[in-house]
């Protein structure tokens, strides 16, 4: 009788184990569409914390990617929780932008929202030219500003950089178009050399650069796949490459930041326009 309920339990196990290893091998699930869009955006996403004073204020994203041979797409989202008039106000910016396959802009589109000012602003390049339209809810403006060559944006992505300037002290003219201020600059580029930062709690060995425009300098700092992993803007923001769960966590932001933006904490006196200023937002005068 032992021996044979000893048989019974080994063919038991014997099926069991079977069962197991038809089950690895042929009952394969796949991966759903949901999964392989997650996968797809983590590949082309790249998201920064944003501080300022040493205060993390938000948050920015940029998805870069191509549609064909011909034309890529970049989508860039921010979203900053600043003081104002003693309350936490939110700023969110989006872009929309096409570029040829050398990078250069073909058309964008760009919306300004706050509880004080929104502005949505439209435009296409043609050849060395940006025609635009600026929308604020109080007026419509159109204009155009004409570059020394096609512009680029001022993207997370320079990794032409990496390729044109390989020694310390080495300098390009590059002609950018902000859509956020809705001006032309052509910025010079000075590689500045390997730097390593610390940056939460890791040694990073990258590439800096300075970027220097009407007497002010961005300090921008590259991997070696040409992304911007830290950037130190001229009025104080500074943006950090971080994962989208820390970049995105409002937590850690915190809800009585005491951020100021260029001189002096903000105050009752604040007005829209200094703010706007200190974002780097001038409103294009209309012309009559």
């Amino acid at each position: 009788m032992p021996v044979r309920i000893l048989k019974i339990l080994i063919i038991t196990c014997w099926l069991i184990l079977l069962g197991l290893l038809i089950q690895r091998d042929f009952f394969i699930s796949s991966l759903g569409s949901n999964e392989q869009a997650a996968l797809i955006r983590a590949k082309h996403e790249q998201y920064y914390g944003v501080y300022l004073n040493n205060k993390r204020i938000g948050y920015v994203m940029e998805d870069f990617r191509p549609l064909d041979d011909n034309i890529f797409q970049v989508r860039q989202q921010a979203e900053l929780r600043l003081k104002v008039l003693s309350s936490i106000q939110p700023i969110t910016m989006d872009l929309t932008a096409e570029l040829d396959n050398t990078l250069r802009l073909n058309t964008f589109r760009f919306i300004f929202t706050s509880p004080f000012y929104t502005m949505q602003a439209n435009g296409s390049t043609e050849g060395k030219t940006v025609h635009f339209t600026l929308d604020t809810g109080q007026a419509t403006i159109k204009d155009a500003i004409t570059l020394q060559a096609p512009p680029l944006l001022p993207l997370n992505q320079r990794g032409y950089l990496l390729d044109r300037l390989t020694s310390p002290g080495a300098k390009l003219k590059v002609p950018f178009f902000d859509p956020l201020t809705l001006t032309a600059r052509e910025s010079v580029i000075t590689y500045r050399g390997r730097e390593k930062l610390l940056l939460s709690s890791r040694i990073h060995n990258l590439h800096h650069f300075t970027e220097s425009y009407s007497g002010m300098q961005i300090h921008f700092w590259l991997n070696d796949q040409g992304k911007i992993i830290k950037e130190k803007s001229p009025t104080g923001f500074v943006f950090q490459a971080e994962p989208k769960f820390k970049a995105m966590n409002r937590n850690n932001a915190g809800d009585q930041p005491q951020t100021s933006i260029g001189r002096g904490e903000f105050d009752e006196q604040l007005t829209i326009e200094r703010l706007l200023e200190s974002l780097g937002i001038k409103i294009p005068e209309q012309k009559k």
